[in-house]
């Protein structure tokens, strides 16, 4: 695929990128990597043209490249940043999903459709919620049991997701809104996988990084698949606050 058909791909990808308001909704397989993979596939580039040509502030960029470098996608070299092995790969992939079965030009059209209707916002550095949605949500629509399930994992969590990424906050929501829902503290690997329609093996780097901060573990259940739960240490917590809760209540 030509360059300028690469640099439409990843521009197009990039701008489905929610900001303002609202989190990003893109899940632990992140459009704005998406795009930054794109654009790297066609040939090594400087942080500051990345930003320019997705519309980011370039110390944003710069530190989302610097992250991802970390965990094998990217690498920087004399002044410029490229593709890892692994990273090619991972580009060829995107591009692959995102072309079949359309021009990319197409997909270009539909975004700028979107944002002329105001339906694509930009995010802007430091925007993204220190907090779960779950924390303020409309409780009216709950029974009694789901409110109090809610507000004891809102009272656990809460401290805790300023310390975590968007990524792993997105991975988190999931389990807690399956738990508010159903009052399981687990679900299925493949389960997590189809909510968030998410790259399996970045999916599990990420839970891999929430099992290492002691906040899930990962079961492998020869029978049932891979199993995904909150640790024991907040399973612990949220047993004595819904005791607490019952303990409390009139009469």
């Amino acid at each position: 695929m030509r360059e300028d058909r690469l640099r439409a791909l990843a521009e197009a990808i990039a701008s489905s990128v929610e900001r303002g308001a609202g989190r990003q909704r893109s899940g632990p397989r992140s459009k704005l990597v998406e795009a930054i993979a794109v654009l790297l596939y066609s040939r090594p580039m400087r942080s500051a043209e990345i930003a320019e040509i997705l519309g980011f502030n370039s110390r944003y960029i710069a530190s989302y490249l610097s992250y991802w470098r970390t965990r094998g996608l990217f690498e920087y070299r004399d002044g410029y940043w490229m593709l890892t092995e692994a990273g090619r790969e991972y580009a060829k992939h995107v591009i692959e999903r995102y072309t079949s079965g359309e021009h990319p030009y197409a997909m270009l059209a539909k975004q700028i459709v979107l944002a002329r209707t105001g339906k694509t916002l930009y995010h802007q550095p430091g925007q993204y919620p220190a907090s779960l949605p779950f924390i303020a949500s409309d409780t009216g629509q709950r029974s009694n049991e789901q409110q109090e399930r809610e507000r004891c994992i809102a009272v656990i969590l809460k401290p805790i997701v300023t310390e975590l990424d968007e990524e792993e906050r997105e991975v988190l929501e999931k389990l807690v809104a399956h738990y508010v829902r159903w009052g399981k503290t687990y679900l299925y690997l493949d389960q997590l996988q189809r909510e968030l329609d998410a790259d399996p093996r970045w999916l599990m780097t990420l839970l891999r990084e929430l099992q290492s901060k002691n906040l899930i573990y990962i079961y492998h259940d020869r029978r049932m698949g891979i199993r995904i739960g909150f640790s024991k240490s907040i399973r612990t917590q949220l047993d004595n606050c819904l005791q607490s809760s019952t303990a409390h209540e009139p009469q």
